[in-house]
């Protein structure tokens, strides 16, 4: 049953195309590498979140805007200063 419920929805949705395509596209993920990985997981719980609760067919796209929202936030509080 679990696994009938977590295959309908990676498939049913719009989510791989999101997760493969869309997200990684360089306009709209950030600059630095830290900032790139809160932004994954950010996109990641919002998709989920939004799939499970708004719709199947509009959670990964509304999660995408979302989180293009905070990239230059990401950017300017996770950069990466140097150690010396």
């Amino acid at each position: 049953m679990g696994l009938t419920f977590v295959n309908y929805e990676l498939m049913a949705g719009p989510l791989l195309l999101t997760a493969f395509f869309l997200a990684p596209d360089p306009d709209v993920r950030p600059l630095t590498p830290r900032a790139r990985v809160a932004f994954a997981m950010l996109v990641g719980a919002l998709a989920a979140a939004g799939q499970l609760y708004v719709s199947v067919s509009t959670g990964p796209y509304l999660a995408l805007l979302v989180a293009g929202f905070l990239v230059p936030t990401l950017d300017r509080r996770l950069i990466q200063r140097p150690l010396v």
